[in-house]
C-alpha cells in the first residue's frame, strides 16, 4: 500500500537513522516499499556507516553533513529523528550538548529552506511537560525536554510559513520492541537484558515509577500512516500504551519468560512516586479514525525479549 503512493519524484529521508526509532523506521520502509526502498529511502546518521537490517539487507548511511547535498528537483518526506539523547548530558556537559543539537537543527533548518519538504515528522519527548514554567531554570535542569520544547516551536513555525506541508510530532513516553540500543537506559530494555545475560534484574530507584509503553513499530506504522494517508497539516499527540504499569510489576512481568531468575527492588521510598506517562486522548481518536489497534504490554514484553535473543547469545 505504501509503495503504491510514493511517486517517483519523492524521496524519505531519515535523521538518526542508527537510533531506536529511525532503525524501526528502516525496517518498516524495507517490509513495506518492496523493490522501491532503494530508490525511495536516503538514510542519514552521525557518520557514515553500515546499518544491517534484521533481513541481513546493508543500508548505506550517509553523514548528516552532506544531508544539504541531496537534490533539489525532487520532494521530500523528512523523518527528522536525529538528537543527542539526555544521556549524554553527563558525557559532554550542557554547554557542549546544547551546540551539539543546535548544529543538528541547523543542518535540518537550512535543508527545509532549500528543498521541498511535503512532510516533516518531528519526534519530540514526554520531557517536554515540566513542572518548572522559568525557561532558564529548565534549560538547566531538563535541558533535554527544553531542547525539545523550543523544537516543537520551531517546527511549528516552519509549517506557518509554508516550508513544510505537514508536520508530524510525536511526543514520545515511553517504548518497548525491537531494535533498542543503549538498553541500559531504557526500564523494559534492561530489564529483559538483565534477565538475559546475568539472570537477575535489579530495580533501583528513588521511588515508585510508573509508565505507559508503546510497541515502537506500531508508533512508527501511525507515524508513516499520518504522513501518507491523513488529511491534516498539523499532527500533535502524545504517545501511550493501553495500561499504565509500576516498574516493579513490570520486572515481574519480564520474569513470567524466563526460567529461575530472581528481582530485586531498591526504591528508597515507596510513598513518593514518579509518573511519566499521558493521558491524552488524541492518539486514541487518531488510532479510531485510522483503524488502528495497538499492542498491550505482555506482547511489547515478548517482542523485547524476542529481540534480545537475535542480539545475545547469552538467553
Amino acid at each position: 500500500m505504501l509503495s503504491s503512493v510514493i511517486s517517483s519524484k519523492e524521496t524519505i529521508v531519515i535523521t538518526g537513522c542508527s537510533g531506536w526509532l529511525g532503525r524501526a523506521a528502516l525496517e518498516f520502509l524495507f517490509n513495506n516499499l518492496n523493490k522501491k526502498f532503494d530508490d525511495v529511502v536516503v538514510a542519514f546518521s552521525s557518520t557514515d556507516k553500515e546499518i544491517r537490517l534484521s533481513s541481513g539487507k546493508i543500508v548505506y548511511a550517509r553523514d548528516l553533513r552532506n544531508l544539504l547535498e541531496m537534490p533539489k528537483s525532487k520532494r521530500y518526506i523528512l523523518v527528522h529523528y536525529a538528537f543527542l539523547t539526555k544521556d549524554k548530558i553527563k558525557n559532554v556537559g550542557i554547554k557542549n550538548y546544547i551546540e551539539k543539537n543546535s548544529i543538528i537543527k541547523n543542518y535540518v533548518s537550512e535543508f527545509i529552506n532549500t528543498h521541498d519538504v511535503k512532510t516533516l515528522i518531528y519526534t519530540s519527548s514526554g520531557a517536554v511537560y515540566s513542572d518548572n514554567e522559568n525557561s532558564c531554570s529548565m534549560m538547566e535542569t531538563n535541558p533535554y525536554g527544553y531542547l525539545k520544547a523550543e523544537d516543537e516551536m520551531f517546527f511549528s513555525k516552519m509549517l506557518y510559513l509554508g516550508k513544510v506541508d505537514k508536520l508530524i510530532i510525536p511526543r514520545v513516553f515511553n517504548l518497548g520492541g525491537p531494535y533498542f540500543n543503549n538498553w541500559e537506559h531504557y526500564a523494559l530494555s534492561s530489564f529483559v537484558m538483565q534477565a538475559s545475560i546475568n539472570g537477575k534484574i535489579k530495580i533501583s530507584a528513588q521511588n515508585k515509577v510508573f509508565r505507559s509503553y508503546i510497541h515502537v513499530e506500531e508508533l512508527t506504522k501511525l507515524l508513516f500512516t499520518l504522513a501518507f494517508f491523513y488529511d491534516r497539516n498539523k499532527i500533535m499527540f502524545d504517545t501511550k500504551g493501553t495500561q499504565i504499569v509500576e516498574l516493579s510489576d513490570l520486572a515481574y512481568m519480564v520474569k513470567k519468560n524466563f526460567s529461575d531468575i530472581g528481582v530485586v527492588v531498591e526504591y528508597n521510598s515507596f510513598t513518593l512516586e514518579d509518573r511519566y506517562y499521558s493521558s491524552d486522548a488524541t492518539q486514541d481518536i487518531i488510532l479510531k479514525e485510522l483503524g488502528q489497534t495497538i499492542s498491550g504490554i505482555n506482547q511489547i514484553i515478548q517482542d523485547t525479549i524476542q529481540y534480545a535473543k537475535s542480539i545475545t547469545s547469552n538467553v
